[in-house]
This record gives C-alpha cells, sequence and structure tokens, in this order.
C-alpha cells in the first residue's frame, strides 16, 4: 500500500526506522484484553499513545519524525521536528464518514488540531487538503507542502509500448466500496455503451456487485493480493489490456488508482470531487466530470475518444508523461528529501546520546 511505498522510497536516501506498527499492535492487543466487546477506536488512546511515543524519542536519538496518524502526533512531546503527511483532515473525511457521535467528532477534531499545529511541517497529496487545514484548523500556509503520491506498482510492470487499440473498448473499475465508488453507474456506462453498438468489456476489481450482473464480458475480480506472484501478473495483464479507467466515485482524497492507471497510459474517467483534481488534470490524463452527471456524459467522451484512433493514441501517450513527470515515488522522494534536508538543515545544536551510569553500586552498568 501508499505506507510501504512511501518507508521504501524514503529508504533509498535516509536511515529509517519504524515504530508505529508495533505499538498501535500493543495497544490494540491492551484494549481487548480490557475491552473484549468493544470495538478499538485508536483516537480514544491519543493520550496512551503520546505518552508512549514521548518516552520513545526521549530515549532515543532521531533528527527527524515522520508522522501519518494524528492520534500518534496530538500528545508527542519531543524535541525533534516533525513532518506531518497526509492526503486528508477530519474536516474533510468526516463529510465522507457522515459521522453523528457529537463526542468523537469533538475527540477527532482536537486531535487533528493539536497534530497540525505541533507539526514542524506539513505534507499533503493535494491542494483541497492543504486548503482545509488552512481554513479550518488555521494552520501556517508557510509551513505546508503538496507532494503527490505515486502509483503503488513496481517501476519494471510499465517498460515497453503501450497496448494496441483494439475493436473490443475494454472498461476496468476498482473499488472495495462499491456504492462509494460508484459501482452502479458504471454498470449502467458498460450497458448503455453496447446498447449504442459499442463492442465492450468491463473488469471488477476489489469488490462484489449487489446484483448478479449475468454478462459474460463482465469479469469480476473480488480480491487481487499485490503481493502475491499471482497478484502482481493479474494485475500487470488487466492494466496492459485496459483502455479505460472508469471511476465516478463519490469520494476520494487524492486517488492512487489515478497514478497506477497512467503509469499504463489509461485515461481516467472519473468525479470532480474531492483531492481528484490534483490526480487528474482535466483533458490531459483524464477527464472530470461532475458528480451527480449521468452515465451518458461518460459514454459519450468513450465514443469520442475511441472513435479517433490518433486522438486516442496522442492522449495515452499524454497521460504516461504525466506518470513519469509527477505521479510516481521517485518525484515524490526528490521533494520529500529536499524537504527533509531544509528541515534538519536548520535544526541548531548536536545531538548527543548520553548514559549516566552508577559505577558505584551497578557492576554490571561497569562492565558494561
Amino acid at each position: 500500500g501508499t505506507l510501504y511505498y512511501m518507508f521504501h522510497s524514503l529508504k533509498k536516501k535516509h536511515d529509517i526506522v519504524w515504530i508505529g506498527g508495533k505499538l498501535y499492535n500493543e495497544i490494540t492487543e491492551f484494549h481487548y484484553k480490557n475491552h473484549k466487546q468493544k470495538t478499538f477506536i485508536p483516537e480514544e488512546y491519543a493520550l496512551l499513545f503520546g505518552e508512549r511515543l514521548s518516552k520513545w524519542f526521549s530515549q532515543e536519538c532521531y533528527d527527524l519524525i515522520i508522522c501519518r496518524d494524528y492520534f500518534f502526533l496530538a500528545y508527542l512531546l519531543t524535541d525533534v521536528p516533525i513532518i506531518y503527511i497526509g492526503d486528508t483532515t477530519f474536516r474533510l473525511f468526516n463529510s465522507y464518514l457522515n459521522c453523528t457521535n457529537p463526542e468523537f467528532i469533538l475527540l477527532a477534531e482536537e486531535l487533528e488540531k493539536r497534530a497540525i499545529q505541533k507539526a514542524t511541517h506539513i505534507v499533503y497529496a493535494s491542494q483541497w487538503a492543504k486548503n482545509s487545514a488552512i481554513r479550518d484548523y488555521y494552520a501556517d500556509p508557510l509551513k505546508i507542502s503538496v507532494f503527490e503520491f505515486g502509483a503503488n506498482i513496481d517501476e519494471i510492470v510499465i517498460n515497453g509500448a503501450l497496448p494496441p487499440i483494439k475493436s473490443t473498448c475494454n472498461l476496468l473499475f476498482i473499488g472495495k466500496n462499491w456504492k462509494w465508488k460508484g459501482g452502479d453507474k458504471v454498470i449502467e456506462i458498460f450497458r448503455t455503451l453496447k446498447q449504442r453498438g459499442i463492442s465492450c468489456t468491463l473488469t471488477i476489481i476489489g469488490s462484489t456487485p449487489p446484483e448478479s450482473l449475468n454478462d459474460k464480458e463482465i469479469y469480476l475480480y473480488p480480491y487481487l493480493d499485490k503481493s502475491t506472484e499471482y497478484g502482481k501478473i493479474k494485475i500487470r495483464e488487466i492494466f496492459r489490456q485496459t483502455h479505460f479507467l472508469i471511476a465516478p466515485t463519490l469520494f476520494d482524497c487524492f486517488g492512487i488508482v489515478y497514478a497506477e492507471a497512467a503509469a499504463y497510459g489509461i485515461p481516467a474517467l472519473t468525479s470532480d470531487v474531492g483531492g481528484v483534481t490534483q490526480a487528474i488534470h482535466d483533458g490531459e490524463n483524464g477527464f472530470l466530470f461532475p458528480v451527480n452527471c449521468s452515465a451518458d456524459c461518460y459514454v459519450e467522451q468513450i465514443v469520442k475518444l475511441y472513435s479517433d484512433i490518433s486522438q486516442y493514441t496522442l492522449l495515452r501517450e499524454t497521460v504516461q508523461r504525466h506518470y513519469k513527470d509527477r505521479l510516481n515515488w521517485n518525484v515524490w522522494l526528490e521533494r520529500m528529501n529536499k524537504l527533509v534536508t531544509n528541515i534538519i538543515g536548520k535544526e541548531e545544536g548536536v545531538y548527543i546520546p548520553v548514559y549516566a551510569i552508577n559505577l558505584r553500586e551497578r557492576k554490571d552498568r561497569r562492565n558494561h
């Protein structure tokens, strides 16, 4: 996933220690030992996360902390500079969650505000998220950068020419939440294309439609694991045969899938919503539609593009340039590395780890 690629990108330039996963698991285990029937909500343990992490960083020596989650950062006490990184704010995300619990909303808002104010610098994946931090949490605009995320695929898989245009138009939908990702509209787009006499297929990855589709030209993969050899090969095969990514989503913070599609030169047809406009530049690496527009809007654009081979070919080349120029983890790393170097360069003094040992009474310490 995204954190995996962030971590391994940064490892190319820096010595990285990942401590969040172990700590999260420990506190999750602690929770269920004491509250077996209650769902674990990490926000409720923000004080404990802060206490444990504060102690950790007081005993270890690091130049920089990169934090992804507000419940880790809100109550962290440290002199080490911190980069807070993400693709949304709680205020924006709650428009998707539509949480109605006032106590949780107050808690999450407080944690987000604390995290934003505490961070030395903030990196968001979109201007949309940056605007929210400034507007909703009074963040200093000068301490916020926008670095687009990359595609969660290995570089080697995109080498080679773009796939040829065929008489059959192959559509692709990827998403876990069928409703929120616009799955029903995708089916409508597919069926309308067929009614218009366009030969097409639809591949669905990550979801199981609520209705039985009963169509031999629809290929369903409820789950493909990219960490397995089969998953890598299958996804690579599907992307190489795809002509359009169809994503009429109701909400998205950025959309890693758009970067992945761009790596293969696949134009994305999606909604003008959330942080999507950061990933998709309308008319260049895809097309943006009003979130409530009909399936016909998508169908007209597909027919127009796919009936003009030269225009479609040029579009695919432009799409892949967007991947090479901005939607990959190497570009993200270059930007992050400049930021990291700048932050560390501004720090005054030198960190010297010091061990105070009672040599008279502790022979084991003296030997050590």
